[in-house]
Formats: C-alpha cells, structure tokens, sequence
C-alpha cells in the first residue's frame, strides 16, 4: 500500500512539473512570437500551398515569407489560373522584394495570435497579403491579387 502511495505521489509531483514547464515553455514562445510580429521582423517557412482550385500540396524546403521593418521579401510557388499574364515572364510563382503599404495588425479574436495584413506592388502583380500568426508558432498565408486566383500557405515562424 505504501508503495503505490508513493508511485502515485511520485507520478503526480513529475506530472505538475512537466506541465508548469510546459506552461513556462508555451509562454515563452508566445513572447517570442509577439516580439517578432511587432518588431515587424519575422520569417514564416511554408510548408503546404492550398490552391483555390485544386488539392493542397505539400512543399519542399526553401519556400517562405519574410517582412523586415518596411520591406517584404516572398518566395512562393503558386499553383492556380492566371487571368493575365505579364509577356516575357519566364518567373512564375509569387516572387518579390517589395516595400509594404497598408501595414495593420491585430490580435486574433481567440486571442492566442495575431491577424496581420499589407499589400505589395511587385514588378508584375500587385499582392494584398493576409496572415494569422498564432502563439505556437504556425502560419497562414493568403495571398490575392487581381490578375490571379487567391492561393493560401501553411507554415510556421523562424525562431
């Protein structure tokens, strides 16, 4: 009997402290998240483009979306129909290294990230990005554009 008293002390005293560092560890990441997003200094890695036409798909390393104080920098595939098409471009995707207009941002309704969104003239398109940027770290990406079909990303911040 007091063996398992004592395994179950044991287990109960381990498990409170695995979760105040779990606790700990989120909050952490939270504050991390939020200083990058008001800085206006992050980099959000995608992972998966969901076109509005077709199935998701999944990417490979080397795809992202960085804003560094008033510029934005995008390399992104784009899966999708094009109404128009600039003549001579051979790019193709979402490419730019643009300056922000219209910055804004705002915390979530849920209150556990941040909703944020600028637009960008680029050589050829011009952008109106939308993200959510939550606590944990993951990303949603939508990007629109007059001349393309809206195409959205999942990613998550660069710590």
């Amino acid at each position: 009997m007091k063996t398992s008293l004592s395994f179950t002390l044991t287990t109960t005293i381990i498990a409170a402290i695995i979760s105040c560092t779990s606790i700990e560890n989120t909050s952490k990441n939270a504050n991390l998240i939020t200083n990058k997003v008001m800085g206006k200094k992050y980099s959000i890695d995608v992972r998966m483009a969901e076109p509005m036409r077709g199935k998701t798909v999944p990417l490979s390393y080397g795809y992202e979306l960085t804003v560094k104080a008033d510029t934005a920098y995008a390399y992104l595939p784009y899966y999708g129909v094009a109404q128009r098409v600039p003549y001579g471009n051979t790019d193709g995707g979402i490419k730019f290294k643009e300056t922000i207009k219209d910055y804004s941002i705002h915390p979530n309704k849920k209150e556990n990230g941040w909703d944020i969104s600028f637009s960008v003239d680029g050589r050829d398109y011009d952008y109106r990005i939308n993200l959510s940027v939550f606590d944990n770290g993951n990303a949603t990406i939508t990007v629109n554009s007059a001349d393309r079909d809206v195409i959205s990303f999942w990613g998550e911040v660069k710590r």
